[in-house]
């Protein structure tokens, strides 16, 4: 088996068994904008999901759990289990909305995924990018010109 991690703005597994993902992150990297930088004090929030794509899964009953981990290897409040039946040639997805996502750390976070006690991994980065300005006043700079 091979697991794939997928970042987004928003991700919905289909009936059909297709995956619509919209705002891709084609680096695994998410750089949140804030005016300071998240703390245990102040944490962060940031919206996103996340889709775990698993191929080349044997047919069968699987029990999947999936956990994410901070930069300190500290479980976060994302765990997920799910149990599926794989026919022959079959895939698993599962699609995890992250609205919020609360973060006390800018860093490398890692998606801990066991399939029936196999475990697998993969990464995303949280970076930090001070924000000069409040949005709203970014907006009337784009519209309107200087704001007073």
């Amino acid at each position: 088996m091979k697991t794939f991690l997928y970042l987004a703005d928003d991700i919905q597994a289909l009936a059909s068994g297709k995956v619509l993902a919209v705002g891709l992150f084609t680096d695994h990297v998410i750089v949140v904008n804030s005016q300071e930088p998240p703390s245990q004090e102040k944490p962060g929030a940031v919206p996103f999901s996340l889709l775990i794509a698993i191929a080349e899964v044997p047919p069968g009953h699987y029990e999947m759990k999936v956990v994410v981990l901070d930069p300190n290897g500290a479980a976060t409040n994302y765990d997920i289990e799910n149990t599926s039946d794989v026919p022959p040639g079959g895939s698993m997805v599962l699609a995890v909305k992250c609205n919020p996502f609360i973060f006390a750390e800018i860093g490398k976070y890692t998606v801990r995924t066991t399939v029936n006690g196999e475990v697998f991994e993969n990464t995303f980065e949280l970076r930090y990018a001070k924000l000069d300005m409040a949005p709203e006043e970014k907006l009337l700079d784009a519209v309107f010109g200087k704001t007073p």
